[in-house]
């Protein structure tokens, strides 16, 4: 019935509906079809440790000392949850992670360091040897979201450990490149 009638691009009636009843079951049937076809356009394999999502940081901040941890949680949570993100401008991202239950998510973290969940895609350990150098993050912003950037941009592909997900969250925030 889905196919058949929610497949055809014109109404028609379906005896013992009358004409009325039988272009409502046509329209529902063509977007209950049309919403099949989006979910599996959306639908991305993560490749991230599911146990990521389970380890939700102490830290309320994304700060220099709780950085990998922050940023794993944080990758894993936005590659689990990526059909919340797609097709949203980057000033939804703070109140997406609100209701999944990080409600202190600055707006720092969105413009600075949200590079780093690309980071940890990469390589957790990136996170601290890519900023090295650089004193206290609250200070030198621009610096370590310029030191995430180049790890990722400079990351060779046999250095990657989970390029699906890396390559989600790329699609999911295309801007986080720039």
């Amino acid at each position: 019935m889905l196919e058949i009638i929610g497949g055809s691009d014109v109404p028609f009636r379906v005896p013992p509906l009358t004409m009325k009843e039988s272009r409502v079951l046509w329209q529902s049937l063509r977007k209950l079809r049309g919403l099949d076809n989006l979910k599996a356009k959306f639908v991305m394999e993560v490749d991230l440790p599911y146990d990521w999502l389970l380890k939700k940081p102490k830290a309320k901040t994304f700060r220099k000392t709780s950085g990998i941890e922050y940023a794993k949680y944080m990758a894993a949570l936005t590659a689990f949850n990526h059909s919340l993100f797609m097709g949203k401008p980057d000033y939804y991202a703070r109140a997406i992670y609100h209701d999944l239950g990080m409600p202190n998510v600055s707006s720092n973290f969105i413009v600075y360091y949200l590079i780093s969940l690309c980071v940890v895609c990469i390589d957790p350990s990136l996170i601290i040897s890519s900023t090295n150098g650089i004193g206290k993050w609250g200070n030198n912003k621009g610096i370590v979201q310029k030191a995430f950037l180049k790890a990722v941009k400079t990351a060779k592909q046999e250095d990657i450990k989970y390029p699906k997900t890396l390559s989600l969250l790329k699609t999911i925030f295309p801007w986080i490149l720039n």
